[in-house]
């Protein structure tokens, strides 16, 4: 009777998987708004809080903070307060601004902003926090959408739509793309040579997505079939992309990386065109490894395209640039194509459907957007923070007769963002295994809210407790 309950429960699981069709592009670009929102506010708070002494201890203090300002928000963004997403966006907007003009408002004399504030860093941060929240993001909702809270639109994707976790992979091999060696413009090593090293550093990923099918197997833990297949998984599609981009980058210059990305992706559309789609999304069976695992080894090329179209961008963000003019400069290219891409992936999706099971034109043109979007907003968020952090300053030297003594250093990274950009594919294997310890004790569709939404502020809490303890300590990397 108990087996027979369980198999219950897992149809019940298996049918909330299905016939999803996403949501709108711009909902879901606003549920993970409240991440930017987050960072200014934590930002303006701790200048707050430091300039009337109020910070005892800052490691624990600034913690906590950031997870209420930061974590929470996204967390009851994309569960709880889904519907009310706007609304959320409005209060930490309005926040932000009651903040900066009560508090440090009268830092902000009469006249334009300098154009020629000095931005010396090398590391620049709104490209961490980028990275960072995709994968805050993705550890999230991992475990959320298993609850009955998580709101079946931001689900994947059955065959075509366009959702908040269809941004999972591909928004994880963007981001890496934007900082991977061809992107920085690092020497590049013989062909041989990069194929071998890319080869051996994807061991590790092979590793993983053997570990994660056979105990996925051994647990009896429910996967949807149609979402890679029935032995692949996100680990076999990351080993691929890697070393087939390798490949690709050593026979071509990454100067030539757009247009590398536009070919390739012309001929996945080609090949799907040419009766690949119909296959991958039809009832055909199962009964080899290629038609076992279609959706995942047939989309692998569709992510080799995006994986260079991050680097193509990489190479944008990684130019040299001195002043704050050269980054209002490079936010208005980030916006433009972001313009371009939306408008490409919205009409492709009205038209012709975008497929993350695919990973077709439109689920291209949308992810793109997708990044640049989040990338534009995050270098704005910086470009306030830096402003303030020099008009602060600039009234301190002013009032101490120009004595050049620091008077506010701004946040422009969190701890925990920092931290989850350090360790991403660490901070993903502990949510992974939190995500079957909670699926495996307790029955999660079946919680009630309040329940759920314990559980995943408590789940949200350790994970991130966890990955900042061990960015002191561990660094685990294979990409």
């Amino acid at each position: 009777m108990e087996e027979q309950d369980y198999s219950s429960y897992k149809h019940s699981k298996a049918m909330l998987m299905e016939h999803n069709n996403g949501t709108t592009f711009a909902e879901t670009v606003t549920v993970l708004l409240p991440v930017p929102l987050g960072i200014v506010l934590t930002s303006l708070t701790l200048i707050v809080l430091s300039s009337h002494q109020l910070l005892a201890s800052k490691l624990w203090a600034q913690f906590l903070i950031e997870f209420c300002l930061v974590v929470l928000p996204l967390l009851f963004s994309v569960t709880v307060w889904s519907d009310f997403s706007y609304l959320l966006v409005t209060l930490m907007a309005s926040a932000c601004m009651i903040l900066l003009l009560s508090s440090v408002g009268a830092a902000w004399k009469a006249g334009s902003v300098a154009l020629s504030i000095p931005i010396k860093e090398a590391k620049r941060p709104y490209i961490t926090n980028f990275r960072s929240s995709i994968n805050l993001t993705t550890c999230l909702c991992i475990l959320a959408v298993d609850f009955s809270i998580f709101p079946r639109r931001f689900a994947k994707t059955e065959s075509f739509g366009f959702s908040l976790m269809d941004m999972g992979v591909g928004g994880y091999i963007f981001a890496n793309a934007i900082v991977s060696r061809e992107a920085l413009g690092a020497r590049r090593h013989a062909p041989s040579s990069a194929v071998w090293k890319a080869t051996v550093s994807s061991l590790p990923l092979i590793v993983l997505g053997v570990a994660r099918l056979l105990s996925t197997r051994s647990l009896d833990y429910y996967v949807n079939v149609t979402e890679y297949g029935l032995h692949w998984n996100f680990f076999f599609t990351l080993a691929i992309c890697k070393v087939s981009s390798t490949v690709l980058l050593c026979v071509f210059h990454a100067g030539y990386s757009a247009f590398l990305s536009v070919f390739v992706m012309c001929l996945h559309e080609f090949l799907l065109a040419s009766g690949v789609q119909d296959w991958v999304l039809g009832p055909a069976p199962r009964w080899d490894f290629l038609s076992a695992n279609r959706e995942g080894i047939i989309s692998c090329s569709g992510y080799v395209a995006l994986y260079l179209a991050g680097v193509c961008v990489g190479r944008l963000l990684h130019s040299k640039r001195t002043f704050l003019r050269d980054y209002l400069h490079l936010a208005a290219e980030l916006l433009c194509a972001m313009l371009l891409f939306s408008a490409l992936g919205i009409f492709w999706q009205r038209h012709l459907g975008a497929s993350r099971r695919l990973a077709n034109f439109g689920y291209f043109f949308l992810t793109v957007a997708y990044n640049l979007t989040f990338l534009t907003v995050f270098l704005f968020a910086e470009l306030v923070t830096t402003i303030l952090e020099h008009k602060t300053n600039q009234k301190h030297i002013n009032s101490k007769t120009g004595e050049n003594k620091l008077l506010t250093k701004v946040v422009f990274v969190p701890t925990i963002l920092d931290s989850f950009n350090y360790n991403g594919l660490l901070s993903f294997l502990i949510a992974n295994l939190f995500t079957g310890c909670v699926n495996l004790y307790m029955r999660t569709i079946q919680e009630p809210v309040f329940g759920g939404t314990v559980i995943l502020i408590l789940y949200s809490f350790l994970l991130c407790s966890i990955v900042v303890l061990f960015s002191k300590h561990i660094h685990f990397k294979v990409w």
